[in-house]
Order: structure tokens, then sequence, then C-alpha cells
């Protein structure tokens, strides 16, 4: 656990990791941006802002965690075992912003994306299966979203 009054975060976030997903959601906004394009799936936009968002938050949490090496290192923090530590100076706050906004606003993408499919497999079924109409689902859902993402990047904003 992370120590001290200045601490940024409550845990010691582990370097592998946000390389390992910054990796993989790379390569997934990559797949999915060329099957976009492949395919021409217009409304798969919304997976790749979220894929995106992913990729950014994960990437700044790599370059915080790199950027806030201190200068005086002890003997255990040569060998990769240092810790982002408190943030003293405002120039070096913007990784952390984003990368807790992004990670936070990018699953109401991804749940987007869901209720838009969501309705596409109901028009492709038949509206008599279902107990509203398909454009009437996407559009509360969606709207709903979009008031849970200017929420949660407003939170995320406040850090």
């Amino acid at each position: 656990m992370a120590d001290g009054d200045h601490d940024n975060f409550t845990y010691d976030p582990t370097l592998w990791a946000a390389i390992l997903f910054t990796v993989l959601y790379g390569i997934i906004w990559i797949v999915q941006t060329g099957q976009a394009i492949h395919y021409r799936t217009v409304f798969m936009w919304v997976m790749f802002v979220a894929c995106a968002l992913e990729f950014i938050g994960f990437l700044t949490r790599y370059v915080g965690r790199l950027s806030n090496i201190p200068v005086f290192q002890r003997k255990s923090d040569v060998y990769g075992q240092h810790r982002i530590i408190a943030i003293k100076q405002m120039t070096t706050l913007w990784p952390i912003v984003v990368s807790q906004t992004g990670l936070i606003v990018a699953p109401a993408f991804l749940a987007a994306q869901d209720y838009m499919i969501i309705g596409r497999v109901m028009s492709f079924v038949g509206k008599e299966y279902g107990y509203i109409n398909h454009t009437k689902i996407t559009k509360i859902f969606v709207g709903a979203d979009i008031f849970a993402i200017l929420t949660q990047a407003g939170g995320g904003s406040m850090l």
C-alpha cells in the first residue's frame, strides 16, 4: 500500500499491468477500427471511442508512473520497485487525471455500444418479440448512458 499524506493512489499501481493493458487495448482498438472500415459499420464508432479511452487511460497511467520517479532513488527503487509518489507539482498531475477519467468513462461507452447492438438485433428479429420498440430502447439507454458519461467525467475530473 502507498503511504503518506500526499499520495495520489492508495495502492501501488504495477508497471507490468499498465504495459499489458496498454498493448491489449491498443490491439483491440486497431482491430475494431479495421473491422469498422472493412465492413462499413458506422455504428461501431462508440466501440472505437471506448477502446481509445481505455488505451489512453492505461498509457497515461504508464507515463504517469514513469514521470513520477523521485530524483533521489533508494537502492530498491533502482530495480523497478518504485511506486507512484506524491505529486507536488501541478505540471505532473495531468497523467493521473487523464488516466482516471479515461478508465472511468470508457465502460459507459461500452454499455452504450451494447444497447445499440440490442436495438439492431431487435430490428432484425422483429419488433413483435419485444415489449418496447427497438428505436425507443436504443434512445432510452443511450440517453441514460450519455448522462452517466457526463456524471462520471465530472467526477473523474475532480481528482
